[in-house]
């Protein structure tokens, strides 16, 4: 795309300006934005002006130049994976988000810009997931992915991570939406994923480079993973979370929702039983969801399946035993619990993720260094 420096300080004003101004002018000329990429000749996304009067104009926000700087100067880097705006108007932005309430007028992103135009799947619940609900989230995700679906998440710990790696892990599509700028990582510890999501996925965000995460941003964040998606599945939530949010969202522009449910008793269930009281299906395998949508197209979505593969290779051989292993440590006796497994096979097993540094010995048991 032909972006120049004038072309983003023009719509950083647009992006930046109050949501009040922004939803007037939505409102009377978003349809003339929206269908750009139909017009002959140059296309309205380079003129955002265009349409709108003076009168607006002038009402629109200056742009702080050490801001336009560090988004060009992001926009400009070199790096190993491809990176860009989209806008609304513009033939790439994703033609599902456009259709929603209060779609973000300016989107950064990074990776494979191809996913966002594919079917994608929100897989959302617990920063503080259950073992079994984690382990739960990497089989759903997993089987969703093998399908064809793209993995969508926000990046955060437990089961936001959980789903990201098992797309991963099986070279298969995954995208994450981050609460911060698109420079940057939240939490900190998701560092690593990041850097695998843009090597092979794709991270995106309507936060500038240099905006640091804050907590208003990931209610506005939940509306982009909810629409990017033509589902929202919640594997594990609380009956107050963020992820009850993301699936209000979904079902408010008019997506399917999925809870799996628990144990009458087990707290990681208590959101996912609500949700299903409301209308959510309940669903207890990816046979589930991919049967309410028998139209789709279900194509394979990873354009270097073989090379990312044998990339990931090590992560599909550990899985099973990986799920068993936390962030934080994780005593042996813990492990030797969950795993089900004999002495002999659980020391076996640790020793071979350590030795692909999956995972770390620490004083008192294991630490998960990754996915």
């Amino acid at each position: 795309m032909a972006w120049t420096k004038q072309i983003l300080h023009d719509w950083l004003r647009l992006a930046l300006a109050p949501a009040k101004i922004r939803r007037l002018i939505s409102k009377q000329y978003a349809e003339q934005l929206q269908v750009a990429h139909e017009l002959p000749g140059p296309q309205n996304w380079r003129e955002p002006f265009a349409h709108i009067p003076l009168f607006w104009r002038k009402q629109l926000p200056e742009i702080n130049s050490a801001l336009l700087e560090k988004s060009w100067c992001w926009f400009q880097h070199e790096s190993d994976f491809e990176r860009g705006f989209w806008v609304l108007g513009q033939a790439e932005y994703p033609s599902q988000l456009s259709s929603v309430a209060n779609p973000p007028w300016l989107l950064c992103w990074e990776g494979n810009p191809s996913f966002a135009h594919s079917q994608q799947v929100a897989v959302i619940g617990s920063r503080k997931a259950s073992p079994q609900a984690l382990l739960n989230t990497t089989q759903f995700a997993t089987d969703l992915a093998l399908a064809g679906l793209t993995i969508t998440s926000g990046l955060a710990m437990g089961v936001d991570n959980a789903a990201h790696w098992a797309a991963l892990n099986q070279a298969k599509a995954t995208c994450a939406v981050l609460g911060c700028g698109i420079d940057m990582c939240y939490p900190p510890r998701a560092w690593e994923l990041k850097k695998e999501i843009q090597q092979h996925g794709l991270v995106v965000s309507e936060y500038l480079p240099g905006t640091a995460a804050k907590t208003e941003h990931f209610p506005a964040r939940n509306r982009i993973i909810s629409g990017l998606s033509k589902g929202v599945l919640v594997m594990a939530a609380a009956k107050r979370s963020g992820s009850l949010i993301t699936a209000r969202l979904a079902a408010e522009q008019g997506k399917d929702v999925f809870a799996v449910p628990y144990g009458l008793h087990d707290p990681t269930g208590a959101g996912c039983h609500w949700l299903i009281q409301q209308g959510a299906k309940l669903v207890t395998g990816a046979t589930d969801i991919i049967e309410e949508w028998p139209t789709l197209n279900l194509a394979t979505n990873s354009p270097a399946e073989e090379s990312q593969h044998e990339m990931f290779a090590t992560g599909l051989e550990n899985s099973a035993m990986l799920v068993n292993v936390g962030f934080e440590t994780t005593s042996f006796e813990q492990i030797l619990q969950r795993s089900q497994l004999s002495v002999a096979e659980v020391m076996n097993e640790l020793v071979s993720l350590e030795v692909d540094g999956w995972i770390k010995a620490v004083p008192g048991g294991y630490v998960r260094m990754r996915g």
